[in-house]
Parts: structure tokens; sequence; C-alpha cells
């Protein structure tokens, strides 16, 4: 049982919330700071939860060899992404190191394309679990590349281009022409054969 809980002014510690938690093996909470932020759907992966990684674990081991570690490796990065993100709400991306801006563009990046959906979109509305194990590991072959720059306007720059690659090859047809361009662009760049540059 999956329970879907959106609670007045977006407190989870009322009833409903409460008793909903108690009998549900996945929870998906539904955040306001999301939804304003056009981040749609609008689950919050700091406040969702499943019970059910593991039992999924044998139907997907074949496509995904220790997927279920790979999945906690990316909620630890969007951890750390928030908190980057929250460093730089009091100090500003000056007073946060190198190394913490490409952390939280990397876990822009895994929002962006892994937990952001466009139900009007007729490709990224509905994706086959084939593409899905696909394209996300891809996508952590991008968490797991130690990417080097000179300075944090460079990581910028270079990430968003690398971020609109992944976002602008999630809305084309599996395996289509376009989609394959985009791919190999992203494989070029992460093997460090390729230049980053603007889409």
């Amino acid at each position: 049982m999956i329970g879907n809980v959106s609670p007045a002014g977006g407190n989870f510690e009322e009833p409903v919330t409460q008793n909903t938690l108690k009998v549900v093996g996945a929870f998906y909470g539904l955040s306001r700071s999301r939804s304003d932020q056009r981040r749609y759907p609008a689950i919050d992966p700091h406040i969702s939860w499943s019970l059910y990684l593991k039992q999924m674990q044998e139907s997907l081991e074949e496509r995904c060899e220790g997927w279920v570690k790979l999945v906690e490796e990316v909620h630890r990065l969007l951890y750390a992404g928030s908190d980057v993100h929250q460093m730089m709400l009091v100090v500003g991306e000056e007073g946060i190191a190198l190394s913490d801006l490409v952390t939280y563009l990397k876990s822009e990046i895994v929002d962006a394309v892994c937990l952001q959906q466009d139900s009007f979109d007729v490709v990224d509305r509905a994706t086959s679990l084939e593409r899905q194990v696909t394209d996300f590991l891809l996508l952590m072959d991008m968490v797991h590349h130690p990417f080097t720059f000179e300075n944090k306007e460079k990581a910028r720059l270079e990430m968003t281009a690398l971020h609109n690659r992944f976002f602008q090859m999630k809305y084309c047809p599996y395996q289509g022409e376009t989609y394959l361009k985009y791919r190999g662009e992203i494989e070029s760049i992460l093997a460090g054969q390729g230049v980053i540059s603007p889409c």
C-alpha cells in the first residue's frame, strides 16, 4: 500500500498523516515548496520513503546489479545537495567550496531527471522499466564522475549544459535518433572525450 498525503499547511504531524504512516509500506509526501518551485510531481524526497526496495530487488537485479545501494546513494546525494543549498541561502555561492557546488549541481540534475515528470508530455508521462533502469545507470555514471573545474563559474556553466542534455533526453522517444544523440554526447563527456558546451 502506498500513501500519498498533502496535509494542510504542510504539517506532517497532523493525525490523518500520522495514521496513514502507520498502515502504508511506502509514503509519498507532497511538498508545498516543491510545488511552488514547479517541480512536479511535488513528491519531496526528504520526507518520502519506501519499505519495498528489497522486495523489488530480484526483479531488477538482472538489469541493474546492486541497484538498492545505488538508490541509497542517490538519497544521500539529494540530502547533501539540500544541505549545500541551505548553506548557499545563508552565505551565498561564494561562501561554499567548489566541491560542495558540484555536489549541489549533481543533485539538481538527479532531481530534474529522476524525480520530475511532465504528465502532459507523451514521452515523459509513462516510461518503460527498461528505459528507467538504462537512464538511471547513465545518471549514476554522472554522479560517480570526478569532475574537475577551474572555478565555480566554469562548474555552473558546464554542469548546466550537462543538465540540459539529460533533461532534453528524457523527452525523446526511447532509442530514437534524438535520444541516441543526447545520450552519445553525455557518454562522450563522461568518458572525457567530449567538451561540455551549451546545447
